[in-house]
């Protein structure tokens, strides 16, 4: 019950003040400003505040980023209006905030589709067997005339690291039809390498962290694909035990409590990540 109060105590502040943010991006009252402006249906009334706390931080110390809003759901083109409303200082909480480069507009949504690779000879489902690619965010499922934006992890990573933002509808009909497994939901790369290296023009020295609230210990199931380089310079799904040993460096569960409660836990998990990552 104290957990529900609080929980309920806090919900209440964020919605009904407006805040501004402190050098340290923390949240302190300003005045109790209404958001009444704000329609009921914004997406803002239903993102974690300190998501954004996180955003402010690290402007404040000057990180260069790639934010990827990533969903199984429907939701995506609302998520990023909601980033862009926020970037332009439309957020009740952080009114004072300003961030061109986080406005996102409908150029930088796509839709992530597995599909069988031309060439495969492997028989059955497998991620050797498959491909991720990009289409546009207006390309219908069933339309098979268009082709792809990005074919391969090569290409898909090339708009990815050449975004300030960005957004990804992910296959969850793939993941589902294929069980949950590893290989076949939301792929995320590790490209950190001890020493600076490039592959096809791409970088491979950025740290890719992925954030999640349906990530769980469990080798058979798992909703991020984490692909890596094997010894033939191919990109490879990680097994699902090898993919359980990146919590806490490459993926991170979200326990949305948590989070509600700590308007610095995202910004904490990202430095644990880059330590873990350095050893």
């Amino acid at each position: 019950r104290k957990l529900y109060e609080k929980l309920k105590d806090s919900a209440s502040s964020n919605l009904m003040e407006v805040h501004s943010t402190s050098t340290s991006g923390t949240i302190q009252t300003s005045s109790t400003t209404s958001t009444s402006k704000l329609p009921k249906s914004h997406a803002f009334y239903n993102m974690i505040p300190s998501f954004f706390c996180t955003l402010v931080k690290l402007q404040e110390e000057q990180r260069d980023y790639t934010l990827v809003l990533r969903t199984f759901g429907t939701d995506l083109e609302d998520i990023a209006n909601a980033i862009s409303d926020f970037a332009i200082g439309k957020h009740p909480l952080f009114p004072h905030f300003r961030e061109p480069k986080l406005v996102i507009g409908k150029d930088r949504l796509y839709k992530g589709r597995w599909r069988k690779a031309q060439d495969s000879n492997i028989e059955g489902s497998h991620d050797s067997s498959h491909v991720f690619d990009l289409h546009s965010w207006n390309r219908k499922d069933d339309d098979k005339t268009r082709y792809p934006i990005a074919s391969g992890d090569d290409e898909v990573l090339k708009i990815i690291q050449q975004s300030s933002v960005c957004g990804i509808q992910d296959d969850y009909t793939h993941w589902d039809k294929n069980n949950n497994a590893p290989w076949s939901g939301k792929p995320v790369w590790i490209t950190t390498t001890n020493e600076q290296k490039k592959k096809d023009d791409i970088q491979l020295n950025p740290h890719h962290l992925f954030f999640d609230d349906n990530i769980h210990n469990d080798a058979n199931d798992s909703i991020v694909a984490v692909r890596q380089l094997n010894e033939n310079n191919s990109w490879v799904s990680l097994s699902g035990l090898e993919t359980i040993a990146q919590q806490g460096r490459y993926i991170v569960r979200v326990p949305t409590v948590s989070a509600m409660l700590d308007q610095n836990w995202f910004y904490n998990k990202i430095m644990a990540a880059e330590k873990e990552v350095e050893r």
